[in-house]
């Protein structure tokens, strides 16, 4: 009888696992965005060219990457989208001169976008130029 119960215990533990993993895995799925970026950026302290990107949210994290093998990826935090209904999906960049970091991404139905943290070197160009703000909107990928 401890046996069966033990067996029991396993394969509902197995069970449960491969739930939350698909959850998971579909989740992440489903916000990954196709973007064409047309100049360059900062995503952290990476530059990346411009050119077409999928951007997606692994947990904490936004990863870009392009068809030639380039990936940036930066931890973030929650962020409030202006107008989760309706919108768009959003790549939400802000510029310091000719230099421009990606600094949110927002998906349509979501209320929270991911905010990237800046790094230092974004901070100290920062220092030196007015800050502005450039929102492109960018397509789930099929």
């Amino acid at each position: 009888m401890q046996r069966r119960k033990s067996s029991l215990l396993s394969v509902v533990g197995v069970v449960t696992s491969l739930v939350l993993v698909l959850g998971i895995t579909a989740d992440a799925q489903s916000l990954a965005l196709r973007v064409q970026v047309p100049f360059s950026f900062y995503v952290g302290t990476s530059e990346l060219p411009a050119g077409n990107y999928l951007v997606q949210r692994l947990g904490e994290t936004v990863r870009v990457s392009d068809d030639k093998g380039r990936v940036a990826a930066v931890i973030t935090n929650a962020s409030k989208s202006p107008s989760a209904r309706g919108v768009e999906d959003q790549l939400v960049f802000t510029a310091y001169g000719s230099s421009y970091f990606l600094s949110e991404v927002r998906w349509r139905n979501y209320s929270d976008g991911r905010a990237l943290v800046k790094s230092k070197m974004e901070t100290d160009i920062a220092k030196n130029f007015d800050r502005g703000r450039v929102v492109m909107t960018a397509a789930l990928r099929p």
